[in-house]
């Protein structure tokens, strides 16, 4: 599978978890509401290593558009900082 394809995958898959975090609220809620407080720190942690899952696989995969000293090109985050797609502009924007 191309790299692009798989970008698109993740950054589906990552929405995805970053919505199940953000709806794990709602037993946490639950739980303060009814003061059966030992199961909150499970739910928090689980909320948060889901949300920080998602949000890993949805950064690779946003585009952006950034304007260099050539033009303006399309930008994709990498371990490095923001590089240019089109090889004919600069490779940092």
């Amino acid at each position: 599978m191309a790299l692009p394809t798989l970008r698109i995958i993740g950054f589906i898959i990552g929405i995805f978890l970053i919505t199940l975090a953000i709806s794990m609220v709602v037993p946490m809620a639950t739980l303060v509401v009814f003061e059966r407080t030992g199961d909150l720190t499970s739910f928090l942690w689980a909320s948060l290593i889901t949300f920080l899952a998602g949000l890993a696989l949805v950064v690779p995969g946003r585009r952006s558009t950034c304007i260099c000293a050539h033009g303006t090109c399309t930008c994709s985050p990498s371990a490095v900082g923001w590089w240019c797609v089109s090889s004919r502009h600069c490779p940092f924007c």
